[in-house]
């Protein structure tokens, strides 16, 4: 059993005592179950009480409730010493975690948890538990590690957020495309029945070659009452063979600024511009 007990009292580290003074100690009420207390093989300074029942020098039910931090009486060889101060297992564990962090982002969180309870634990030591560095150290680390997770998160929203934006006017720009070419087929069914001539207006289109007014609208822009095509061969007799020719053009582009084109032989496309 070990023999060498120092205990913090009135703030200083007194030390060492042997069991049997420690136990005299306790029974005159000079310390208490709540008395900083210390020995060889423990990790930490721990509460006289809980020390002492774990080697069952002490039973539980015969705690004192002796003044706290009282004086304790002179024994022989009991002097205050310089023994080295007890580093937190906390402080290092969070230093610990907040490496790790590198490797592992989840460990962070029980690193910051570790931390503060580490220094709580330092400051009520009264200079007997030491490690503070360790403590801030991980906290730090862990704490910017949290930081660069919430950024990260808030990146991908933002892409997806601006990529379905993307995705939405693509849809649409596909959909308008689609609308240009019903559009091209009615004027070349005008043509058919008007001696090769291409209609004056979209007007002359309704109601025989088109029905619903809304497929001259656009879903990338517009009011949905202007048309949303520039007519470029009104009241013309066109040669279909000509690939150069332009019949409709849409007048609202997408982002990476493609546009509608119908040529005059009814071919469609989204055609990127400069």
């Amino acid at each position: 059993m070990n023999d060498a007990y120092f205990l913090a009292v009135n703030g200083q580290q007194t030390g060492p005592f042997s069991l049997a003074q420690v136990q005299e100690m306790w029974q005159a009420g000079m310390v208490s179950a709540q008395t900083l207390s210390w020995c060889k093989g423990e990790p930490d300074w721990q509460p006289l009480g809980q020390l002492l029942s774990a080697i069952g020098a002490v039973p539980p039910a015969a705690y004192p409730s002796g003044a706290v931090g009282a004086v304790a009486p002179y024994y022989p060889g009991a002097v205050m010493v310089g023994y080295p101060v007890v580093t937190s297992g906390l402080a290092i564990t969070s230093f610990v975690l907040g490496l790790l962090s590198f490797l592992c982002y989840f460990t962070c969180l029980p690193g910051i948890v570790f931390g503060h309870i580490a220094l709580s634990q330092i400051k009520r030591s009264g200079g007997l538990v030491g490690g503070r560095g360790f403590a801030v150290v991980g906290l730090v680390i862990s704490y910017v590690f949290v930081g660069i997770f919430a950024l990260i998160i808030l990146f991908i929203t933002a892409a997806a957020l601006f990529d379905n934006g993307g995705h939405h006017r693509v849809s649409a720009a596909t959909q308008d495309l689609a609308r240009a070419k019903q559009i091209a087929e009615a004027i070349i069914r005008y043509e058919g029945d008007h001696d090769a001539t291409t209609p004056p207006d979209f007007d002359a289109l309704f109601p025989t070659y088109l029905e619903d007014r809304s497929v001259l609208g656009s879903r990338l822009g517009g009011d949905g009452q202007t048309p949303a095509y520039d007519y470029l061969l009104p009241g013309r007799k066109i040669d279909h063979f000509d690939p150069d020719q332009v019949l409709l053009k849409g007048r609202y582009a997408t982002r990476d600024h493609r546009r509608v084109y119908v040529y005059a032989d009814a071919r469609a496309e989204l055609k990127r511009e400069p």
